[in-house]
Parts: structure tokens; C-alpha cells; sequence
């Protein structure tokens, strides 16, 4: 497989990066990567660090995550990850900022170094933004992990106002997250634990729309709402051939694929963000007729 003009110059910015730090104190080598801000270079997987992330439950057993874990080992990370580049104590670190599920995937994977887009971030409200808008943008994201990320910017200083022009929504629609997020931690957990249940469609219909007189009342609804959905017997997938392209492509392009129809018509849909997708699927599309 030749390789990529992206491929290349990520390989030469790695190799200017490892004769920066040869050059440097062994207590700071990450410093050299200050030179390297809203770059992509390619770093050693022992130098970064995960932190808490937008993304609070991630199965690493579940089959999408495996499927990612195959698709990295074989043809490797097609999206790069953020990386945050902080001082802290007198020494430069790494913070996955996005991308959390394609580092430990990676490391699944065997895989020693990943590509990276790093960042310097003035606050934690950027660095929540930053998180959220990519894994809004690359793959669907559970409602109370994104309700939680609302009130994040909201306990660092955004107003409703500002999140909802940031993510292009209506007002309307953030304070009903920002009313999930209220909720008793119980309640929280609750949901937490059957999010395969409490879809964002259900927990709007169902549980936002509603007045609660206690959080009994609330928990019993939950509980409800948990043993009416185990009553009914969940329907077969209308075809589960689409259903694998559909995750072995989000696993291909790392973004937000959705196959609908059938074997004999439908459509695909790609959601990319930024100029840098879009010119990888036009890359991906077109290759065959370039080569």
C-alpha cells in the first residue's frame, strides 16, 4: 500500500520532534512539543495521559470496541487524537482531550505511538468544548454524557447562550440538558446502567417532560419504564450484514457512519468535521480512479 502525503508528513514532523528531544533535558522532554502546537506528529503512547472524558462509560469488551481494536491493528489510526499540552509543577504533559476510545484501543491493538493534533488550551472550559464538539461530531454520544459536558462549560463560565451557539442548538435544548444534569446522582446512576433503555428519544418523552414529587417517585418511574422494556421482546435487526458495514465503517473513518434502507436500496450517510475529513473521504472515494 503506498504511502499517504498525510502519512509522510507525519513521519517528518515526528522525526524533527525526536531530534528536539534529544537535545533536551531528560525532566522536560515533552517540552519540545511546544513547537509543534496545531500539528499533527505522531507520539509515543507512554507519554500521554487520559484524564476524566466527556465519554464517562466506555465498554472496553463490547463488540464495537473490538471491531475498533481489529481495524486499528490492521490498518491503524485514520483519525487523529487531541492531545492537551500543559506545565504543571515545572514539567510539559499530555492530556487526551479526544480520542480516548482510539488511544485504548490502540494500546489494545499493540500499537506503540499514535498520531496527534496537539493543543494548548487557555482553560478547562476549552478543553471540555474541544472534547465534546468531536465526539458529538465523530460518533453519536449518550444524552447524559452530554448533558454532564453542558454543565461542565457551564460550572467554567459559559452562559446557555454561548453553548448553544457554540454547538448550533437551540436554547430551548440546552436548558433541558442542563435539567438532566440536576439530577439526583442516584437517578444519574440509575440511567447510567441501562443506557442501552434511556435513549435520548426516552429520557425527553418520558422523564424531562415530566414533574416529579420526590426522587422515589422519579426512581420508580425509571424502574417502570426498565421492567415495561424487558416485558417486550426486542425486535431482530432488519438486516445484520448493514448493521456490521455501518460500525466497520465508523471503525474505518473513526466518524459518525449511518447505513439506512436494505440489501436492495438505501443510502450512507458520513458526517465529517473540519476540512481535514472531508479531504480524507474525498481521498478514501477517489483513490481507485487516481490510481
Amino acid at each position: 500500500m503506498k504511502e499517504n502525503m498525510l502519512s509522510k508528513s507525519v513521519k517528518a514532523t515526528m522525526g524533527a520532534f525526536e531530534e528536539r528531544v534529544k537535545t533536551l533535558e531528560a525532566e522536560d522532554k515533552l517540552a519540545s512539543l511546544k513547537a509543534y502546537v496545531d500539528k499533527q506528529v505522531e507520539i509515543p503512547i507512554a507519554y500521554i495521559r487520559i484524564e476524566e472524558n466527556v465519554r464517562h462509560n466506555l465498554d472496553t469488551q463490547s463488540p464495537k470496541f473490538m471491531e475498533l481494536v481489529e481495524s486499528i491493528r490492521n490498518i491503524g489510526i485514520l483519525q487523529n487524537l487531541v492531545v492537551d499540552l500543559r506545565l504543571e509543577n515545572g514539567r510539559h504533559q499530555l492530556y487526551c482531550i479526544a480520542g480516548q476510545r482510539r488511544l485504548l484501543a490502540a494500546q489494545e491493538a499493540g500499537k506503540t505511538k499514535v498520531n496527534c493534533l496537539i493543543k494548548q488550551f487557555d482553560n478547562q472550559a476549552d478543553r471540555i468544548a474541544s472534547g465534546l464538539t468531536e465526539n458529538l461530531t465523530r460518533e453519536d454520544l449518550h444524552c447524559l454524557d452530554v448533558a454532564e459536558g453542558y454543565a461542565g462549560l457551564i460550572d467554567n463560565g459559559w452562559t446557555e447562550e454561548k453553548i448553544a451557539q457554540h454547538f448550533e442548538r437551540n436554547p430551548r435544548t440546552i436548558r433541558r440538558y442542563l435539567a438532566i444534569a440536576s439530577w439526583p446522582k442516584e437517578i444519574l446512576g440509575l440511567l447510567r446502567e441501562h443506557q442501552d433503555i434511556f435513549t435520548a428519544k426516552v429520557v425527553f418523552n418520558e422523564l424531562v417532560a415530566k414533574r416529579f414529587a420526590d426522587t422515589e417517585q422519579f426512581r420508580q418511574t425509571i424502574l417502570a419504564i426498565i421492567n415495561k422494556t424487558k416485558e417486550v421482546p426486542a425486535r431482530p435487526e432488519a438486516d445484520p450484514s448493514l448493521k456490521q458495514l455501518e460500525n466497520s465503517l465508523k471503525s474505518h473513518l473513526q466518524m459518525k457512519v449511518t447505513v439506512y434502507g436494505g440489501k436492495k436500496e438505501g443510502k450512507i450517510t458520513i458526517a465529517y468535521s473540519g476540512p481535514d475529513q472531508l479531504k480524507r473521504i474525498k481521498e478514501l472515494l477517489l483513490a481507485e480512479d487516481q490510481g
